[in-house]
């Protein structure tokens, strides 16, 4: 049976679990972490070395977590007790994180954390995909992300400001810190279930008797159409461009701004407030456009747009402002625009399995942009002897990981191929 139109309360109410989720990664990284390596690590050189490698590590765990989960999906069925349990994973990982007295304890609870947050998104984001009309599809990946950028605003400028008063609030920080992520990540979760269409269709999939076959091929790409393929590239290219640009802020305010913890937090906190203000204001009306001219034309603008701010960063540092804007600006749109493109292309016989592969687009680019960026600004600048020079360099590779994205994009348009069939509701 098609999917009905879904009014715009029932598609925020459906899309109220990823509030939750990024809440909790929002504020495990950067003010959390970077809270408990300023406590545990006391060589300063040594902290962003360890942010990396932690960071690192979570994002591989949901690299592999997201298609596996994908694949018991289509297998199983179970979507509510899958969004649960990960739900409540998520929990216990960000507590250990927030109260763990040794540094391996902490990388721990981050990889706790990133194993329930995307436990839980692989098992809720096929319903887009599945029970949303093909011409709703715009608007609902901009309310999802519209509420995922406000959460992610909302967890830095919460966090980084009650952290920055953790001298005089002691213990009692961590307790108002952990507060909004745990009761967000619950209600977001309760109302998302709540929501769910009755006709979902998260059934077993021909086959489920031999689940662990499906599991050991979950994240290949081999088999998958030309056009996921360039959208693959052009999701990667761009995630790892943007976080190249904002992953290591904390640090520089610190090393090259010379600011103490506190007022790191703070600068951090409210830049990515201004960021997610830029975003949250373009996430909707691109969704709009996505639905009316199409995905790819505003993929292919996204790219273009941000990679201009980033190139504006290389020509004068002074310009870091108004390039920000821009890059969020054409974050937004990207956000918008491929969050469509991908619930279009999936193959409807496997969709939670393909947008697992999917999500390590973004996990991938992640994991590029913080061990690669943090290696280049390292290279660039023992090569210059200036500890502006790394960055400089950094913004550059940025600009030209944009652009990239914004041609394959272009390529991707060439070789979509619309199956009516397998894009119109079943």
């Amino acid at each position: 049976m098609a999917a009905p139109r879904l009014s715009l309360a029932r598609l925020i109410r459906l899309n109220a679990i990823a509030f939750g989720l990024t809440m909790v990664t929002g504020t495990v990284e950067p003010a959390l972490l970077g809270h408990r390596l300023f406590a545990l690590v006391q060589e300063p050189s040594q902290r962003a070395l360890w942010f990396g490698l932690i960071t690192f590590s979570g994002l591989a765990v949901a690299t592999i977590v997201q298609p596996l989960v994908g694949a018991a999906l289509d297998r199983w069925g179970r979507q509510a007790i899958l969004i649960v349990t990960g739900v409540c994973v998520a929990i216990s990982g960000l507590l250990l994180v927030a109260f763990a007295t040794q540094l391996w304890l902490v990388g721990a609870g981050v990889l706790t954390v990133q194993l329930g947050v995307n436990a839980a998104l692989a098992s809720w984001q096929p319903v887009l995909a599945r029970d949303v009309r093909a011409e709703q599809r715009g608007v609902a990946s901009g309310v999802r992300s519209a509420l995922e950028l406000a959460a992610g605003a909302a967890a830095r400028i919460s966090a980084g400001e009650l952290l920055a008063a953790a001298a005089g609030l002691g213990q009692l920080t961590l307790l108002l810190l952990l507060t909004p992520p745990i009761g967000t990540v619950t209600l977001g979760a309760a109302l998302t279930l709540c929501a769910l269409p009755r006709f979902t269709g998260i059934t077993r999939s021909p086959g489920f008797d031999r689940p662990f076959g499906t599991l050991r091929r979950a994240p290949s790409l081999r088999g998958a159409p030309p056009a996921f393929v360039w959208w693959f590239i052009a999701r990667s290219t761009f995630w790892c461009g943007a976080l190249s640009s904002s992953a290591f802020l904390l640090f520089v305010a610190t090393d090259l701004l010379g600011f103490s913890e506190a007022e790191a937090q703070q600068f951090v906190s409210r830049l990515i407030v201004l960021l997610g203000a830029t975003l949250s204001a373009v996430v909707l009306p691109a969704g709009w456009l996505a639905d009316r001219i199409g995905r790819t034309p505003l993929m292919v603008a996204a790219g273009m747009l941000a990679g201009l701010g980033a190139a504006m960063v290389t020509w004068e540092r002074s310009l870091v402002l108004p390039a920000a804007i821009l890059i969020g600006a054409g974050s937004g749109m990207h956000l918008s625009s491929s969050l469509a493109m991908i619930n279009d292309i999936v193959p409807r016989q496997e969709v939670a399995r393909y947008l697992g592969i999917a999500n390590i687009a973004t996990t991938s680019g992640s994991m590029a942009a913080r061990a690669g960026g943090g290696l280049l600004v390292s290279a660039v600048n023992a090569l210059t002897q200036s500890p502006a020079g790394g960055y400089i360099a950094l913004y550059a590779v940025a600009a030209a990981l944009f652009m990239l994205s914004a041609g394959s994009a272009a390529v991707l348009h060439r070789h979509q191929r619309w199956d009516q069939r397998g894009v119109e509701d079943q």
